[in-house]
């Protein structure tokens, strides 16, 4: 294991009364892991990509549908509760995606979550300047990474049962609100005790 951490710009950091989709996040974090890879994997070059989030619940299972993915083949499967819908991801038949199945702009590349899709290793080796961007559209990291990549639509292979099964939710953690924690120190003086790891 390899822990790596990128510090986010300030610039490109939300507010805390911004909305959560107005700027992108991860995208330093994603692209120091992309980075990591192509340094430290030139010679083995044999592996997956997947980008995980901390906001999501992944079934140990989808790791083995990852394993299934073919060189220039992206492998896609819905994820649930996401895009303010019960799923959102691909319709397959026989393991090719017919179409895709999403509330927000379906004419996007890829239209997909982020924990929807896995790649190979070899294909980032293929397409080495390929990088997440801070400045795409809402909702287009995943299409920008993965056609930076050459992936296209057609590259799409069906997996989790022929897009059957969810295997990854989007659970989503929310900054936590700290309101009261001031309301209690006016009324009462009392404060939590700052030494206790939360």
């Amino acid at each position: 294991v390899t822990h790596l951490n990128m510090k986010t710009p300030s610039m490109d950091k939300l507010a805390s009364d911004d909305p959560n989709w107005l700027k992108p996040r991860g995208v330093q974090q994603r692209n120091a892991g992309l980075e990591f890879l192509l340094e430290h994997f030139e010679e083995n070059t044999e592996g997956y990509i997947y980008f995980l989030d901390d906001d999501n619940t992944y079934d140990i299972r989808v790791f083995d549908e990852i394993r299934k993915i073919e060189e220039d083949q992206v492998g896609v499967w819905p994820v649930g509760i996401v895009g303010k819908l019960r799923y959102e991801g691909p319709v397959c038949s026989n393991g090719e995606v017919t179409s895709w199945f999403t509330a927000w702009k379906p004419d996007r590349p890829f239209p997909l979550d982020m924990a929807g899709f896995s790649f190979r290793l070899e294909n980032l080796f293929d397409a080495p300047e390929a990088r997440f961007m801070q400045r795409v559209p809402r909702g287009y990291q995943e299409s920008h990474i993965l056609t930076e990549l050459g992936l296209d639509r057609t590259n799409a292979v069906g997996l989790a049962n022929d897009c059957r099964d969810i295997l990854v939710w989007h659970t989503r953690t929310e900054k936590p609100r700290m309101d009261a924690e001031e309301k209690l120190m006016k009324a009462t003086g009392a404060a939590s005790d700052l030494s206790i790891e939360v």
